[in-house]
């Protein structure tokens, strides 16, 4: 691990209340996921051709876009759509074991068995799951809201009360730092995985912090590798 290395800073994804088009004037930049891609699509034409079996990114996947002040210089074309979410740290994760996978397709045909062979292949089915351990900054939103994931919650704010019942979907967009870097030229990898949680625990506070863990499936991962471009 280099010296400006970040690890561990964790958290949920929240949608934006707006998709990116080509006639947004103005965009603050960061990550958000492609809803649509046009004919002649911006994000084909940012495929590395030098990378082996590289290809363009796709309807569903992250992307990381600059900042922009006018329409001019927005980089969308038509028929690009984007729906940019939020990332906020509401944990720092200390601890992640995990287990990946793919089903595997028993090809083995009689000639192999005479001869002693046995050929697999991979089913492209794949599964991850795993625990995240860490701690949460107390009294975080984020804290309250998984908390509230085996409970129903009532939530009184502005002479206003509100129940909402328990998600029984338990899905989270989750995202995972798990290499932060600074430096031109490094490379920085966030883990994005949209995930089902049927398992929490969490402790009391302690020193400003809420230790806590949970279980998880992920029914969907990207893993974001981006070298850090020089200063501007």
């Amino acid at each position: 691990m280099k010296t400006s290395a970040i690890d561990g800073r964790s958290g949920f994804c929240k949608d934006a209340a707006a998709e990116l088009t080509i006639e947004t004037a103005i965009f603050a930049g960061g990550f958000g996921f492609i809803t649509a891609k046009g004919a002649a699509s911006y994000f084909d034409t940012l495929k590395d051709t030098t990378l082996l079996n590289g290809k363009a990114l796709v309807v569903g996947a992250p992307v990381k876009l600059p900042s922009w002040e006018t329409t001019a210089g927005n980089p969308l074309t038509d028929g690009d759509k984007v729906m940019p979410f939020s990332m906020d740290i509401s944990c720092w994760t200390t601890d992640c074991p995990v287990s990946s996978q793919e089903g595997e397709l028993d090809q083995t045909t009689q000639c192999d068995r005479i001869a002693g062979r046995k050929k697999l292949a991979g089913d492209g089915i794949y599964s991850e799951s795993g625990t995240i351990n860490g701690l949460f900054q107390t009294d975080s939103a984020m804290q309250r809201e998984l908390e509230g994931l085996f409970r129903t919650r009532i939530v009184e704010k502005d002479d206003k009360i509100t129940m909402i019942p328990r998600d029984s979907s338990k899905q989270f967009l989750h995202f995972f730092i798990y290499r932060e870097m600074s430096e031109e030229g490094e490379v920085e990898v966030t883990i994005f995985r949209k995930m089902r949680i049927p398992q929490l625990s969490a402790g009391q506070a302690a020193s400003g912090n809420t230790p806590f863990n949970f279980n998880y499936t992920t029914l969907e991962t990207w893993q974001y590798e981006r070298t850090v471009p020089a200063a501007a």
